[in-house]
C-alpha cells in the first residue's frame, strides 16, 4: 500500500485579502446601521421631549384660566438638551435643541402643535403651504404663478420655483420693527439656484437701497445690504449651483452692525453692514424679489426655494446648524 502524505494548507496572500475586505465591508455596513439607528433614536428623544415641553404648557394654561405661563421654571428639564420659550400675547413656542447632535425642533399654538426644525421663529413659510408657521400670521401672496416643485427633502408640492416676475409677497406693517429695529434678526432658506444674475439676487428682502435685502451676488457670495452699503460686504464662500443649500444671515446692530454670514450650518464671514446712511422702515417683504428703485438692475432670482425664516433676533452657532441639520 502506497501512503500519501496529507498536505496541509494555509491561507494564501489572496486569501487573507479577500478576508479582509469582507471583515471591512460587515463592518462599515454595520456602522452605517448603527448610525442610522442612532440617527433615528436621537430624533425620537428630542421629539418626545419637546411633546413633554409643550403639554406641560398647554397644562399650566388651562391651570391658571388660559394664562400662558411666563417661563419653564417648574418643567421637569432633561439633560443634554436646551430649552427655549417665547410668547406674544396669546400665542407661544417652545423650542427643544440637543446638545449632542446639535438638532431642534420647535412647537406650540403658532404651529398648531406640529412640530417644524429649528428654534421658535418670528415667522416660518415652509413653503410647502404659504401660511406663517411664526408670530406674525403672514400668508404670503404670489405673483406671476410660480409653480410648486420638489424641496430639499425629495418632498413634492413643497417648494417654489422663481424665476422673472415670479415671486411670494409677504408685505407687512410689522417687518420696519422687525428690520430697522435695534435688537437684530436672523433670515435664512433653503435654496437651489439655477444661475447667479449681473446683480445681487434677492432670497428675502425690502425695497433696494434703504432697507434689508439678503441675497446672492454674481460670483455667488452671499450679501446683506442694510443700506447702500458696499458690494465688498460679501461672504466667504459661494453657494454652489444646481444643488439644495442652507443660507442664513444674522444681523447684530449693536455689535458694529455685523453681518454673520452661513452656508449649509458652517460660518461664511463677518462684515460691518454700516455705511452710515441708515435703513427706513418699511412694510414691503418679498421672497424672490427686491423692488429696486429707479434703474430696473435688480436681477431675478432663478431657482428653488423652501423652508424661508425670519427671527427676530440675531441667532448663534449652534442655533443656525440645528436648523440646517434639522432641515435638510
Amino acid at each position: 500500500m502506497i501512503s500519501r502524505a496529507s498536505e496541509n494548507k494555509g491561507f494564501t496572500i489572496v486569501e487573507l485579502l479577500i478576508v479582509v475586505v469582507v471583515i471591512a465591508i460587515l463592518a462599515a455596513i454595520t456602522i452605517v446601521a448603527y448610525n442610522g439607528i442612532k440617527s433615528r433614536a436621537d430624533a425620537s428623544a428630542l421629539s418626545s421631549t419637546l411633546k413633554q415641553a409643550t403639554t406641560w404648557v398647554g397644562t399650566e394654561k388651562a391651570m391658571n384660566g388660559g394664562i400662558l405661563p411666563t417661563n419653564l421654571d417648574g418643567l421637569k428639564k432633561k439633560e443634554n438638551y436646551t430649552y427655549d420659550y417665547k410668547f406674544i400675547n396669546r400665542s407661544y413656542c417652545v423650542a427643544i435643541s440637543d446638545t449632542n447632535t446639535k438638532m431642534s425642533l420647535h412647537s406650540g399654538s403658532i404651529t398648531a402643535s406640529t412640530q417644524y426644525p429649528g428654534v421658535c421663529p418670528y415667522a416660518h413659510w415652509t413653503l410647502a403651504s404659504l401660511t406663517d408657521n411664526g408670530f406674525s400670521g403672514v400668508t404670503g401672496n404670489l405673483i406671476g404663478s410660480p409653480a410648486l416643485t420638489t424641496n430639499q427633502k425629495g418632498q413634492s408640492n413643497s417648494a417654489y420655483s422663481l424665476a422673472d416676475g415670479k415671486y411670494i409677497d409677504i408685505s407687512n406693517s410689522q417687518w420696519g420693527d422687525i428690520f430697522a429695529g435695534s435688537d437684530g434678526f436672523t433670515v435664512g432658506a433653503w435654496v437651489n439656484m439655477s444661475s447667479f444674475g449681473s446683480e445681487v439676487i434677492p432670497v428675502i428682502g425690502q425695497r433696494y437701497a434703504d432697507s434689508m435685502v439678503f441675497g446672492i451676488r454674481s460670483n455667488g457670495r452671499l450679501q446683506l445690504r442694510m443700506d447702500d452699503t458696499s458690494n465688498g460686504l460679501q461672504s466667504d464662500d459661494a453657494v454652489p449651483l444646481g444643488s439644495w443649500h442652507y443660507i442664513a444671515v444674522s444681523y447684530t446692530p449693536s455689535d458694529n452692525h455685523n453681518a454673520r454670514y452661513y452656508i449649509d450650518g458652517e460660518p461664511s464671514g463677518v462684515v460691518s453692514t454700516y455705511d452710515g446712511s441708515g435703513i427706513t422702515s418699511q412694510p414691503n417683504l418679498y421672497i424672490g424679489w427686491q423692488a429696486r428703485k429707479g434703474s430696473g438692475a435688480d436681477s431675478p432670482f432663478v431657482g428653488t426655494v423652501s423652508e424661508v425664516s425670519v427671527y427676530d433676533r440675531p441667532l448663534n452657532n449652534d442655533e443656525i446648524k440645528g436648523m440646517y441639520l434639522t432641515s435638510k
